[in-house]
C-alpha cells in the first residue's frame, strides 16, 4: 500500500491555493505543451485516448513509421527533487517566498502514522541533512508540482525534435504530437519518420535516442521509469498487392533483430516488451492498440458485466430498486470507453446479457423478458434499461462536434483524419457525408470510418464546412466521381483509386494535356510526374 501524508490543514490550504495559482498562471500563459492533459480544466482522460487513436488513424493514412513507447515512472509524487520542482514552479508564476515555505515545511517535517487507534509515539525524520525528496502524497499541490516537471521534459522532447510532425493534406495545416501525458506517471513518446520514405528499420536508432533522452530526463528529476509497465509498437507498414491495401508489418518482418532498451529502476539497461501492431494494452482505461483490436475491447467489457453480475447475485434486493441499480452502476461502467469503442447493437446486448440474466429475475421479470422492451423507455412502457449501443452513438456525435467545434487539439487531429480520407477517397464530399455502400472500399479502416458506418447504419450524418477537392478549369470533374457515375465495379474501383493515388491525380485535368483531348504519356504508363504540382500532401 502507498503512504497518503495527511499534512497539517492549514499548510494544506495553502498548497492548494499555490497549486491554483501557479496552473491559471501556466494556462493564461501557454506553458504547458498540448501533450500534457493531465489535472487541467475542460481536460478529460477518454480525449486524451481518442487523440491517441485519431494520431494512430494519421500514421496508417499517411503511411508513416514510427516507435510509440508508453512507459510507466515509479511513483513520480514520491521522488520529485526539491530543487526541480522549486524551478519548474517558478517558471509557472509561484514567488520564491511561497516556494521555500512549502518546500521547507516538507523537507523538515516530523512524520508519524496514524491508525484508527490514533497516532504513534514514534515519529520519524530524514536521518541526514539531505532531506526526503518529494512532494507527498495527497499534497494538494502534488498534481501541479509533477505538471511543471513534466511539462518541461515534454518540451525538451519538442525542442530536440522527436515526435510527430505532419500538415493535413488539404489546408497545410501543421499538425503535430511529441508526447502524451494524462496520468500522472503514465506517458507515451512518439517518434516517426520524417516522411513515406522512412521504414521501421531506418527509424529505430531516432527511436532509441527519444527513450534514451526521455528516461535521462525523468531520472534527472528524481523519478525511473519501470520497465515492467512499459511497452512500445514499431508501427510500418507494407502494401498487399493480393487484397489491394496497406497492412501493418509484423514483428518478424519490421526490424525483428531491434531490441529497444532504457534504464531501469536500478539504473541498470533493460528491454521493453515489443507488441504487435493488434496487441491491445490497457491504457487510460481502454484497451488501445495501433491496429483496432475491438475483441480486446469487447472481453474487458463483458468481465466487468460478469463480475458485476456475479458480486449482485448473492445479495437481496427490493425489486423496484433493480433497475435503477442497472442506470446509476454498470452502465455508467461501460460508459466510460464508448467514445473510442465502434460495436454494433448486437455486441453490446451480448455484454448486457450477463447484467440482465441476474437483474431481471431480481426486478420480478422474466430473464428472457423480449429485449425491444427492456431496453424501451418507460413512457413506451418499457422497462427503461439504457441501451448501451444508443449510448455509444451519443457519445460519437459529442465528440465529433464538441471537438470539431471546439478548437481542440482532439479536434485538430480529427479534421487531419478528415481531410486525409477525403484525399484518400477523392470524391466532392467530406467522408461522414459520403455513401458508405459507394465508398468505404476506398477509405481505410479507422475510427472516423467506423464511425460512419455506424451513422450509415442509422440513416445519420454530419456536415462539416471542410475544404474541398478543387477543380483546375471549367468543365474539369473529379476522377472517382466520374468513376461512380460510370457505375465501375467495386473492385475496379479500388484498383482504379490506388493508381490515382500512386500517381499523385484527383482530376480529370491532372491526367491529360493542356487542350484536355488526349491523356500524358507518363499517366498512360503510370509513371508519376514529379514535375507537376500539386497543392495537397499526398501520403
Amino acid at each position: 500500500m502507498r503512504t497518503i501524508q495527511l499534512m497539517n490543514s492549514e499548510a494544506q490550504a495553502n498548497n492548494k491555493k499555490a497549486g491554483r495559482v501557479a496552473m491559471n498562471f501556466a494556462e493564461t500563459h501557454s506553458l504547458m505543451p498540448d501533450g500534457q492533459c493531465g489535472s487541467r480544466k475542460r481536460h478529460q482522460a477518454i480525449d486524451l485516448a481518442l487523440s491517441k487513436r485519431l494520431v494512430w488513424d494519421l500514421l496508417i493514412l499517411q503511411r508513416r513509421a514510427a516507435g510509440w513507447i508508453s512507459n510507466d515512472a515509479k511513483s513520480c509524487f514520491d521522488r520529485v527533487v526539491h530543487w526541480v520542482a522549486i524551478i519548474t514552479m517558478l517558471r509557472f508564476g509561484l514567488t520564491w517566498r511561497v516556494l521555500s515555505s512549502m518546500f521547507n515545511m516538507l523537507s523538515s517535517a516530523t512524520h508519524r502514522v496514524r491508525t484508527g487507534f490514533g497516532d504513534s509515539k514514534r515519529s520519524f525524520r530524514p536521518p541526514s541533512v539531505v532531506p526526503f525528496q518529494d512532494c507527498g502524497q495527497g499534497n494538494g499541490a502534488g498534481p501541479p508540482i509533477w505538471i511543471s516537471v513534466s511539462s518541461v521534459l515534454i518540451t525538451m522532447m519538442e525542442a530536440m525534435g522527436y515526435g510527430f510532425e505532419c500538415l493535413s493534406v488539404l489546408e497545410s495545416q501543421q499538425v503535430t504530437a511529441q508526447c502524451f501525458c494524462f496520468v500522472v506517471d503514465d506517458t507515451d513518446v512518439i517518434e516517426a519518420g520524417g516522411t513515406v520514405h522512412h521504414s521501421g528499420g531506418d527509424i529505430c536508432a531516432s527511436v532509441q535516442a527519444a527513450a534514451t533522452l526521455w528516461s535521462g530526463g525523468i531520472r534527472a528529476t528524481g523519478g525511473a521509469i519501470n520497465p515492467e509497465k512499459s511497452f512500445w509498437w514499431l508501427i510500418d507498414f507494407e502494401w498487399d498487392a493480393r487484397t489491394g491495401q496497406w497492412r501493418f508489418r509484423r514483428k518478424r518482418s519490421a526490424a525483428p533483430e531491434f531490441d529497444l532498451q532504457i534504464p531501469g529502476l536500478s539504473g541498470d539497461i533493460e528491454s521493453l516488451c515489443r507488441l504487435e501492431p493488434d496487441d491491445s494494452e490497457r491504457t487510460l482505461g481502454v484497451m488501445l492498440s495501433p491496429l483496432e483490436n475491438h475483441k480486446a475491447q469487447e472481453a474487458q467489457l463483458v468481465s466487468k458485466a460478469k463480475e458485476w453480475a456475479e458480486q449482485l447475485w448473492p445479495h437481496l434486493l427490493h425489486k423496484y430498486d433493480v433497475l435503477p441499480l442497472i442506470r446509476t452502476t454498470i452502465t455508467k461502467k461501460l460508459e466510460y470507453p464508448m467514445a473510442l469503442t465502434t460495436l454494433n447493437a448486437q455486441q453490446w446486448q451480448d455484454i448486457m446479457s450477463p447484467v440482465l440474466q441476474v437483474c431481471l429475475p431480481k426486478s420480478g421479470v422474466c430473464r428472457n423478458f423480449p429485449r425491444l422492451v427492456v431496453f424501451a423507455p418507460v413512457n413506451y412502457q418499457g422497462l427503461g434499461v439504457p441501451h448501451p449501443f444508443g449510448k455509444q452513438v451519443y457519445k460519437h456525435l459529442e465528440m465529433i462536434l464538441r471537438h470539431m467545434s471546439g478548437g481542440t487539439k482532439t479536434g485538430a487531429y480529427m479534421d487531419a483524419n478528415l481531410q486525409a480520407h477525403q484525399l484518400e477517397t477523392g470524391t466532392s464530399f467530406g467522408l461522414l457525408q459520403q455513401d458508405y455502400q459507394n465508398t468505404s472500399i476506398l477509405a481505410s479502416d479507422t475510427w472516423l470510418k467506423r464511425v460512419w458506418k455506424e451513422l450509415e447504419s442509422l440513416d445519420m450524418y454530419v456536415a462539416f464546412d471542410s475544404p474541398a477537392l478543387s477543380l483546375r478549369s471549367h468543365h474539369d470533374a473529379l476522377l472517382i466521381d466520374l468513376f461512380m457515375d460510370l457505375e465501375v465495379d467495386q473492385d475496379d474501383l479500388l484498383w482504379l483509386n490506388w493508381c490515382r493515388i500512386f500517381l499523385q491525380v484527383t482530376t480529370v485535368s491532372d491526367i491529360t494535356t493542356a487542350d484536355g483531348r488526349y491523356i500524358r504519356h507518363c499517366i498512360w504508363n503510370g509513371v508519376r510526374d514529379d514535375t507537376y504540382w500539386t497543392p495537397y500532401n499526398w501520403p
